[in-house]
């Protein structure tokens, strides 16, 4: 058997072609909800699946897609020259194993669901046009000030201030000023005071940095935001965000707006009318993109990932200013697009150990030559 890759879209466009899918578990389940307008049932063969327990039932339901359930052995049985594998398990490493040790006629190919899945993410990315123009107005409309913030009263790690040097490289006429405890309000909200309290100091900014730029005007930075060219076009919007996906915009990546402008109005009042303590207990962790995302879509935000201007803000497509996938934590190899990277360093990544683990693994079995790999 030999390892291949190829754009999932492809590989289930296929005619004639058997594939057979190893795991039948939840990555199986949340794959065929993904691509659900492929004609699966004329392509996928079988489901297989080490558990006998699992292999008993002998059918796989999932959304009204019914599919036969058997075992390695059924599958080294009826597989034929030409067939695909696809490995539907987050497991993939032991099923390869698996498979290199079986005794098969050859021609036929396996594939790797989770990297193929990120692959046609990644690749999709790279598809999405970016306007020539940035900017909607011919001056600069918002102030060249660039705020951020720290709190916690800890010392900002050394690669989060080599990332912010680059905001004096490409921006040296601009104004930077920190905000934390000693010139901001932590108390001014509900929301914001009990997220400090707590010491969810992701959440405090989230909350501080609306308020900030709305107060002020400017541009908003995360410390693990690095700038690689100069953002003055950017400027000459009312105001400016960008998508972090296909779904979601996140200030985060950088945002900036004239001074009252009603958007952040808008979003600053949710967050007023919210708690970060439930009144039962438990922290209202909702990530600030999924809140940004829902007020901008009142107002028209289309969720396609696409340039658009919603009610004077302009609205990038996601490498304008997240030079790094949300979804490999790859850089584009050539971003002449990109203004920012994200680099993903916030403590609402699940951990550093599976951020690595998963570039390890891409880097391994991902063949896109249009990334590159972050430095481990």
């Amino acid at each position: 058997m030999t390892y291949a890759t190829a754009l999932l879209s492809e590989l289930l466009s296929e005619k004639k072609k058997n594939i057979y899918c190893f795991g039948a578990g939840r990555l199986f389940d949340s794959f065929i909800k993904e691509f659900a307008d492929y004609d699966l049932e004329e392509s996928i063969k079988a489901v297989v699946d080490n558990n006998p327990n699992e292999v008993k039932t002998g059918i796989k339901i999932v959304n009204g897609f019914f599919v036969p359930l058997i075992s390695f052995e059924e599958m080294m049985k009826q597989i034929n020259i030409g067939d695909r594998i696809l490995i539907t398990t987050a497991a993939y490493e032991e099923i390869i194993g698996q498979l290199e040790k079986a005794k098969a006629i050859g021609g036929i190919k396996y594939y790797i669901y989770p990297v193929l899945d990120i692959d046609q993410h990644d690749y999709s990315r790279l598809n999405i046009e970016i306007p020539l123009k940035l900017s909607s107005c011919r001056n600069l409309q918002i102030p060249k000030t660039i705020h951020y913030c720290w709190f916690g009263k800890k010392e900002i790690p050394i690669p989060y201030r080599k990332w912010m040097e680059s905001w004096k490289m490409y921006c040296p006429d601009y104004e930077i000023v920190e905000w934390n405890e000693k010139n901001y309000d932590v108390h001014k909200s509900t929301y914001i005071s009990q997220a400090y309290e707590t010491g969810q100091w992701a959440f405090v900014s989230d909350y501080a940095r609306i308020d900030i730029v709305h107060q002020y005007g400017g541009v908003y930075l995360d410390v693990d935001v690095e700038l690689i060219k100069n953002i003055d076009e950017l400027l000459m919007n009312q105001a400016f965000c960008g998508f972090e996906n296909s779904i979601y915009v996140n200030y985060g990546l950088g945002f900036g707006a004239q001074k009252d402008y009603f958007l952040l109005e808008e979003i600053k009042k949710y967050y007023d009318n919210t708690c970060f303590i439930y009144s039962k207990g438990g922290l209202n962790q909702t990530r600030c993109p999924m809140i940004q995302t829902k007020i901008m879509k009142r107002h028209g935000l289309n969720c396609n990932g696409k340039f658009q201007i919603v009610k004077g803000m302009a609205v990038y497509p996601s490498r304008v200013l997240c030079g790094m996938s949300p979804y490999s934590f790859r850089i584009e190899r050539n971003p002449v697009h990109t203004y920012a990277i994200h680099h993903f360093a916030g403590t609402w990544i699940q951990g550093k150990q599976e951020k690595n683990a998963l570039i390890s693994a891409m880097k391994k079995w991902s063949k896109n030559d249009n990334y590159i790999y972050p430095d481990l």
